[in-house]
């Protein structure tokens, strides 16, 4: 008996996390779409157009969290690689803008 309490509050623990790791996700999503949408930059303006890794975003803010794939998780440190040859000079600027809208209003990401 002793075992399955030992197991019941690992099992209660490990959800703890679980539900602290998403409730995070789902806030850092939130700022990272708001952050987009203060620059002017939609996620189809970006690399993968309508199929962008930055829709993840959305998903993750609604509560959806998965793993990044591989095309999310490569962009985070190259910015250059967010735009494509497509990608209008409108859009491009507004990625500057990112950086600047993240250091003066966020610092959560």
């Amino acid at each position: 008996m002793a075992d399955k309490d030992l197991l019941r509050a690992y099992i209660k623990k490990l959800n703890i996390i679980k539900q602290d790791f998403e409730s995070e996700s789902r806030k850092i999503a939130r700022k990272a779409t708001e952050i987009m949408k203060k620059a002017g930059l939609p996620p189809e303006d970006l690399k993968g157009g309508n199929h962008s890794p930055f829709k993840e975003f959305s998903k993750w803010a609604d509560g959806n969290i998965k793993e990044p794939n591989a095309s999310f998780t490569q962009l985070s440190d190259n910015i250059e690689n967010w735009t494509t040859k497509k990608t209008s000079y409108k859009s491009s600027g507004n990625i500057s803008g990112i950086k600047r809208i993240y250091q003066t209003d966020y610092r959560l990401l």
